[in-house]
């Protein structure tokens, strides 16, 4: 559950990141500092709305409609945002992925919203930091400044806390582990049954060592 949680926010900041330019190039509220950014699930402008990980209304059964950012440009444009930070042998497959999979959402806000175009773009960055040569367009597209290279390092540092906390978690697991056993083998000598907490330990154990 923590390991999950730590893969969330390092998505949730890459997200958090792309979604703090996108307010400041559109006159939006912000904070000073993106980590500082807490982004509300609709804000707006005369002439732009931000969604922020909303489920989209659609009047079919569709089963991706809920990307990371959708823009909405009122002069009748779309931009449907979503982030992953696969395996980095999983970069190139995952941003297919994410266009094969918003299309149907794409067609479906093009038809109700009455937009001109609806464009997905795929934001993908390897756990370690392998990007395609694709990311520098498909910022473009998004028509904000966007360092790479400080998506890249978000990304990377939420892979490390994950390996810590993963590293972490499997040493506090194995140390239980031997806790318990010894705590099991001083209760049995303590109640006297020190054959029984003798047969508990390998051949050639010392006494109170398991």
């Amino acid at each position: 559950m923590l390991a999950q949680r730590e893969y969330k926010r390092r998505h949730d900041n890459v997200a958090k990141y792309v979604h703090w330019r996108l307010c400041g190039k559109y006159e939006l509220d912000k904070a000073n500092k993106w980590y500082d950014h807490k982004p509300d699930g609709v804000i707006e402008n005369t002439n732009y709305k931000i969604l922020w990980d909303v489920m989209i209304q659609c009047d079919r059964e569709i089963e991706a409609r809920r990307p990371d950012i959708v823009v909405v440009d009122k002069q009748k444009r779309v931009k449907i945002i979503d982030i992953a930070i696969p395996g980095d042998v999983r970069v190139y497959e995952k941003e297919i992925e994410k266009i094969d999979k918003y299309k149907p959402l794409k067609d479906e806000i093009a038809r109700l919203w009455q937009m001109q175009k609806v464009t997905i773009i795929p934001i993908v960055v390897g756990a370690l930091g392998a990007i395609t040569n694709r990311l520098g367009n498909f910022m473009q597209e998004i028509g904000i400044e966007i360092c790479i290279e400080h998506v890249q390092k978000t990304a990377l540092l939420g892979t490390a806390r994950v390996l810590r906390l993963v590293k972490c978690s499997a040493l506090v697991s194995n140390f239980t582990d031997i806790i318990s056993k010894n705590l099991i083998s001083s209760k049995y000598e303590c109640l006297g049954l020190r054959s029984l907490a003798a047969a508990s330990r390998p051949p050639g154990t010392p006494q109170g060592v398991t």
